[in-house]
């Protein structure tokens, strides 16, 4: 289904503090899931220049596949518009529903919608962008409005709760800064080997103490639980880890 949203690139405000966001996660039910729609997702998502060509209809989609990941809540516009949102260091792309979109559309019916109308800071600009997935497509119209902040610490961090049983508090993302509650020890620091995605290098996959890989490369993604690889590699990685 191709659904009309809205994709918003931000202006900023100048602060000087740590801004906290509260995560939130859903309890993981497998029997939601897609395979199908979940491996095509990956290819669209990961691999540069690769068409999706569909043999067989997506049900589900990835719109039940949000049990697997964290979300938070962010506020668009002047006064501000309240939205929930997957914080994706795999995507560039920022969109919600727009007000014109069908409530026909299952993500504009249980979701939020943007009025750019109501937005004193909203400034349209008639450039038409669509967005092809592996479970489908989206289209809308590029709008300039608040949503992000200059800091004087250009530093994010995302904290997660790994407590299986404690399914209201997700975690924590940090804007401007990192909160030294959350960890112990030095920060190790990696250097990015590439702008497209947040990428950096491995020395390789070692797991009980044999290794699998010798030096690779991974890209660190916020907006996904799974660990994707090629095929070879999976299926190595796999058959040495010790089943329960």
């Amino acid at each position: 289904m191709t659904s009309f949203l809205l994709l918003l690139l931000s202006t900023c405000l100048c602060i000087d503090a740590l801004w906290r966001v509260p995560l939130t996660k859903t309890t993981l039910d497998r029997k939601y899931y897609n395979k199908d729609a979940i491996v095509e997702y990956l290819r669209q998502k990961y691999i540069t220049n690769y068409t999706f060509v569909a043999s067989y209809d997506y049900q589900e989609g990835l719109s039940n596949y949000l049990n697997a990941e964290y979300y938070g809540t962010i506020q668009i516009g002047n006064p501000p518009q309240t939205f929930k949102v997957l914080f994706d260091t795999g995507s560039a792309n920022l969109w919600v529903p727009c007000s014109i979109c069908p409530l026909t559309d299952k993500a504009c019916s249980q979701h939020n919608k943007f009025n750019c109308t109501q937005s004193s800071t909203c400034y349209p600009t008639n450039s038409y962008l669509p967005l092809k997935y592996g479970t489908g497509s989206l289209h809308g119209y590029v709008d300039f409005d608040v949503v992000c902040m200059i800091c004087a610490e250009a530093v994010f961090a995302f904290y997660l709760n790994r407590d299986l049983y404690n399914n209201t508090v997700g975690g924590e993302l940090t804007l401007c800064g990192i909160d030294s509650t959350h960890y112990q020890g030095p920060i190790v620091w990696e250097y990015l080997i590439s702008e497209t995605y947040w990428q950096i290098q491995l020395g390789g996959i070692i797991i009980n103490g044999q290794q699998i890989t010798g030096p690779t490369t991974a890209i660190v993604d916020s907006g996904t639980s799974l660990i994707a690889g090629p095929p070879a590699l999976v299926q190595e990685v796999n058959s040495n880890i010790t089943k329960p």
